[in-house]
C-alpha cells in the first residue's frame, strides 16, 4: 500500500486486533518508513507461546479424557510441548527425534470397544 502513488508513506497507520495487534506492534518497529501511528485493538493478554501451550495441553487433556491417549502418553506429550517451547524461546531447533509418528489408527483408539469389534 505504501508504494501506491496516491499514498503518503509517512502518513500510514498500522491497525491490528487480537493477534493482529501483536503483529502490528512488531511491524511498527521494523518497517521503514515507520508508521505514523499504531492502533492496537484488544491485543492478546498472554504471550503467543504461552497461549499455544495452553491450547495444545487442553487438547491433549481432552484426548486423554476421551480415552484416545493413556495418562503416560499425556505426560509424554505435555513434556514434549514444554521442551519445544523452551527450545523456541532459546532460539534453538525443536528436537522431534523422540516423538512417535502418528499411527493411522490413532484417531480410532479408545478404551471402550467399538461397534462390531
Amino acid at each position: 500500500m505504501r508504494d501506491q502513488p496516491e499514498t503518503d508513506p509517512r502518513a500510514l497507520l498500522v491497525v491490528g486486533h487480537s493477534e493482529g495487534a501483536m503483529t502490528g506492534l512488531l511491524l511498527g518497529g521494523t518497517v521503514h518508513p515507520r508508521p505514523a501511528g499504531l492502533a492496537l485493538l484488544q491485543p492478546q493478554a498472554i504471550r503467543m507461546l504461552d497461549l499455544v501451550t495452553l491450547q495444545l495441553k487442553a487438547q491433549v487433556t481432552e484426548a486423554a479424557r476421551q480415552g484416545q491417549l493413556t495418562p503416560e502418553d499425556q505426560r509424554t506429550i505435555d513434556a514434549a510441548i514444554d521442551a519445544a517451547v523452551t527450545s523456541l524461546r532459546e532460539q534453538r531447533p525443536v528436537d522431534t527425534t523422540d516423538l512417535r509418528p502418528r499411527s493411522p489408527n490413532s484417531s480410532k483408539r479408545s478404551r471402550a470397544p467399538t461397534p462390531g469389534s
